[in-house]
């Protein structure tokens, strides 16, 4: 067993051992494989962990600069991204990480084979789903997750506590849950303009379209949006923002919904009686 080494220039391999509390930076370098372990790892700038062929990690902080590194049927455990990079590959046998938060300028990349389970991508956090590769159980709590045309998130995707935003290159068939005011759905392939426009069907699912061209997304149905509407608008890019508005009615005997969204510049009379 090795505690608290500091890896700074140089390069540790841990294949069968433990290796507990060491710091990684300056082009220092870690390969956990073969049955190695390795606890409460911190990789600062400049340094790289490398986990591989059936190694694994667990609770390793990833500063800003520092990069954790996941392939070959080695898996990361509770990693947090705290300003660095997470990249997860694949290629005989994908890598796996498990549990990892995302925090603010951090970064999650899942390439082709690699596969991510149950990310949290905090606030200022981004994780990229590359095509072939998979994040399950991903939830955003205000960071920004991307699926790139190609990549999967399963069978569902979670926003949690608003402010979140999910960019789709290409429709996927997952569920998406917790869309709730202040959340953002980048459809990143579908161009805007003013005649784009959003319908809630049955079921919950939210079809958008600009000309000749349809999006579709399916939205929680167990979530009831039937006094929910949608604002459309353009991304940062060539896309289309979809943003959910505050349902307005007005309760007396009963309960009346309007006849749809209020716009910048509208004004509305409500009489009492």
């Amino acid at each position: 067993m090795t505690s608290n080494a500091i890896i700074s220039g140089g390069s540790e391999f841990v294949s069968g051992g433990l290796d507990i509390g060491a710091t990684l930076l300056d082009g220092g370098g870690r390969l956990v494989e073969s049955g190695g372990r390795a606890i409460s790892a911190t990789v600062a700038s400049g340094g790289v962990d490398f986990v591989l062929g059936h190694g694994l990690a667990i609770g390793t902080i990833v500063q800003s600069g520092g990069t954790e590194f996941i392939a070959s049927a080695g898996t990361a455990s509770a990693s947090r991204i705290a300003g660095g990079t997470e990249v997860i590959a694949g290629d005989s046998a994908g890598g796996l990480a498990i549990g990892a938060t995302v925090l603010q300028g951090g970064l999650q990349v899942i390439s082709a084979g690699g596969t991510a389970v149950g990310t949290i991508i905090s606030f200022g956090g981004r994780e990229i789903i590359s095509a072939a590769g998979t994040a399950n159980a991903t939830t955003i709590r205000g960071g920004t997750a991307e699926i790139a045309d190609g990549g999967s998130v399963g069978s569902s995707i979670a926003f949690a506590g608003g402010g979140g935003t999910l960019q789709i290159d290409a429709t996927p068939s997952a569920t998406i849950s917790g869309f709730v005011l202040g959340d953002v759905i980048d459809l990143a392939d579908l161009a805007f303009s003013s005649g784009t426009a959003a319908t809630l069907t049955s079921g919950g699912v939210l079809v958008v379209t600009e000309g000749a061209t349809t999006r579709m997304v399916q939205l929680d149905p167990a979530h009831n949006y039937a006094l929910q509407s949608f604002a459309l608008s353009a991304d940062a890019g060539s896309g289309t923002d979809v943003r959910a508005l505050v349902p307005l009615f007005v309760s007396s005997a009963g309960f009346v919904p309007t006849s749809g969204p209020l716009r910048a510049g509208q004004s509305i009379t409500i009489t009492l009686h």
